[in-house]
């Protein structure tokens, strides 16, 4: 197989706007067809590379010989759906022998899914996080048959000190091939009374307390709810087990597998990637070793590309100029040089580009940063499409922090801690979850654009929710399929026995699902089918907790369910008879997003990022690069951060920062470095 320059030819029509092209470089990586690492900056179009391959073997090479197909992989389900789109609904890659997925749904189809199948004899019930957390309150409600109650109360003890220490305790596989308690608990089970009794648990009882949370942690997978990181734990122990047969029927099946944003694979994803395929498959990591945000912030990344590597150094986003005050703000200074291309705008008579600016502020002034903001968009007329050639469905504009937290908290010395709503109103949105404390939690949701984790549709969407409150109350209501909670097929294939039963429950389904659309409340009808129909059905006893699950309006719960609508967080604008507007977000919701200007507000984690250990970034911001042996985590917290929100913008790129925290001395001729600089 070879990929041929007239091949990227006619992709490069297709997939580039007009005066765009693939260059020597970026051909060099869509004609790769080794195994290798291929090493990218922001916005150099990455994911765009890799499209064009995957069109090009789709389009010209499948199906491959022997029936083998592709793999390809991407962390979340919004970057596969992009991929998808670009592909386009006729693509064979989405069809048998390939896969396209994330990769949790391949370590879960392929390896976690088949291995608990033959462990267990049966297909696991749920593989979901807020599932498992549902099902370990309930077995941490009741001492487990068989063990001493004496050993159970000292489980809630430690449950009492820490709540989530029990969430995040995993098994994991020693040398020999045996289940143990691999992270959270391990050496950390301790009587804790002990500081003030200043006693401790014997070495016995210690054993007695892994024991039983060893076979609590079995006990729940055998019920077949898994948390999403017991996925990596039974792929682990198939690939201990029976690695070879694995390994050679996955590599059989795939000839090769791409894998996008690699810089964000997590420890245990990056351990099964390394391990599932033999060296039949070619396996090509993509990424981009600075903004590794979404695993352990505060380590380096895990992925370390190896020998054969091919770099992408040019960014096809930003300017010239915003590449020369970002090129040092990062963690691995790898590339030779950070390039950008021409950004020029028209002012006055002269063609410039738009030098990068520090916004200094206090405390009194907070609120005037984005505002400030808002006046160089207009002082650089960006909001006009005719300023940078873009529509104005695609300019975007927006104001970006670290913390986005909804409470206010204090320094030692009682200062307020700045987050993201001290510059401007701030909602932060909870976790997408599907699954809830109360059934008024449920009536609230609606489903956002036409879609929703729970459904393909609106019509959909309510159909499942309702399916899920009643597998809920199933749940809380004790009652089993087998040995395992039901499931929406267990749970209709009960209803299927007997068909007038079947019919009136999607009748009901049906009835219910046109009036949550329309906007009428159907609690009380929910209500009423579970206390009457459901109950008789599956014979459950309306018990204290179907009672709170039923009754309660949900002011206590835990998380705002994440599927309501809210208000967008924004800034409305108007000049020049043009609208637009200042998102306000999160940098990790904005990770791989263009925007034609971005403000990078700092605030406090662990300190703010201009003064973490050793003045922070503002050196780097400077023009140096050398990371200083003490305080380096905080150091690298702060340049992962800072990098990928520098990386965001095309046109103009501001930072703010508190003006106690800035070296003012250092401004010279109005610069701090090629950074312009300027006071609210």
């Amino acid at each position: 197989m070879e990929i041929q320059d007239w091949q990227i030819d006619e992709i490069e029509k297709e997939l580039l706007s007009e005066g765009q092209y693939f260059d020597d470089e970026r051909r060099q990586a869509i004609k790769s067809l080794e195994t290798c690492d291929i090493i990218a900056c922001p916005g150099s179009g990455k994911t765009t590379v890799l499209v064009a391959k995957l069109m090009i073997l789709d389009r010209y090479f499948l199906p491959l010989p022997k029936g083998r197909g592709i793999c390809v992989l991407a962390h979340t389900n919004v970057a596969i759906d992009e991929i998808r789109e670009k592909l386009g609904r006729d693509s064979k890659l989405s069809r048998f022998p390939n896969f396209l997925g994330t990769i949790q749904g391949f370590v879960d189809k392929f390896v976690a899914i088949p291995y608990y199948a033959s462990r267990y004899k049966k297909r696991p019930e749920r593989i979901d996080n807020f599932a498992y957390e549902s099902i370990l309150k309930d077995f941490l409600s009741f001492c487990m048959a068989g063990e001493r109650r004496e050993t159970f109360i000292k489980v809630l003890h430690l449950k009492a000190v820490n709540p989530d220490a029990l969430l995040f305790y995993r098994l994991g596989i020693d040398t020999d091939g045996n289940r143990i308690i691999l992270k959270g608990l391990n050496d950390n089970i301790w009587d804790p009374r002990k500081p003030r009794s200043n006693t401790d648990w014997t070495s016995e009882e210690k054993l007695g307390v892994k024991n039983y949370l060893l076979k609590l942690k079995e006990s729940i997978l055998t019920k077949g709810v898994l948390h999403y990181d017991d996925a990596y734990f039974l792929a682990d122990e198939y690939l201990f087990t029976r690695g070879t047969s694995l390994r050679n029927s996955l590599s059989n099946r795939f000839q090769f597998c791409f894998v996008d944003e690699m810089q964000d694979t997590d420890y245990h994803q990056l351990n099964v990637l390394n391990r599932v395929f033999n060296n039949e498959t070619i396996i090509q990591k993509i990424g981009d070793l600075n903004q590794s945000i979404y695993n352990s912030v505060k380590t380096d990344q895990y992925w370390r590309p190896g020998s054969s590597q091919k770099p992408i150094t040019g960014s096809q986003r930003f300017s010239k100029v915003i590449a020369k005050a970002i090129e040092k703000v990062c963690l691995n200074p790898v590339l030779p040089e950070l390039t950008g291309v021409n950004r020029v705008i028209q002012q006055g008579s002269e063609l410039e580009e738009i030098q990068p600016t520090i916004i200094l502020f206090d405390d009194s002034k907070i609120d005037q940063v984005i505002p400030t903001f808002q006046a160089l968009i207009e002082r650089y007329k960006l909001h006009l499409p005719e300023t940078t050639g873009l529509s104005s469905s695609k300019l975007r504009f927006k104001a970006i922090g670290w913390v986005g937290k909804d409470e206010d908290t204090a320094t030692s010395s009682g200062e307020v801690k700045h987050f993201l709503k001290h510059y401007y109103p701030f909602k932060r949105k909870s976790k997408e979850r599907t699954d809830y404390e109360y059934l008024e939690d449920y009536c609230e949701l609606r489903p956002l654009s036409g879609t929703s984790l729970m459904g393909t549709s609106n019509g959909k969407f309510y159909r499942n929710v309702l399916l899920q409150i009643f597998l809920k109350v199933l749940q809380l209501g004790r009652v089993f399929n087998s040995t395992s909670y039901h499931n929406v097929h267990s749970f209709e294939a009960a209803y299927k026995t007997d068909k007038q039963a079947y019919a009136s429950l999607q009748l009901l389904l049906f009835s219910l699902s046109m009036k949550w659309h329309k906007g009428v409340s159907v609690k009380t009808e929910i209500t009423n089918f579970i206390l009457t129909e459901l109950k008789q059905k599956f014979q459950f006893t309306d018990n204290q907790d179907v009672q709170n699950f039923l009754n309660n309006t949900g002011d206590n719960s835990p998380s705002t369910p994440s599927n309501l609508s809210i208000e967008q967080n924004s800034k409305e604008c108007e000049s020049d008879g043009v609208k637009y507007k200042i998102e306000i977000a999160t940098i990790h919701s904005v990770k791989g997003e263009t925007h034609t200007g971005t403000c990078y507000l700092e605030t406090f984690k662990n300190g703010y990022e201009s003064t973490k250990k050793n003045r922070g970034i503002l050196p780097f911001m400077k023009g140096g690069h050398a990371i200083p042996s003490s305080g380096t985590t905080y150091l690298i917290e702060a340049l992962k951060m800072a990098y990928v929100g520098f990386s965001r913008p095309t046109h103009l790129l501001c930072v703010a920062i508190h003006k106690q925290n800035f070296p003012i001395a250092e401004i010279a001729d109005g610069k701090y470095g090629v950074w312009e600089v300027t006071e609210v």
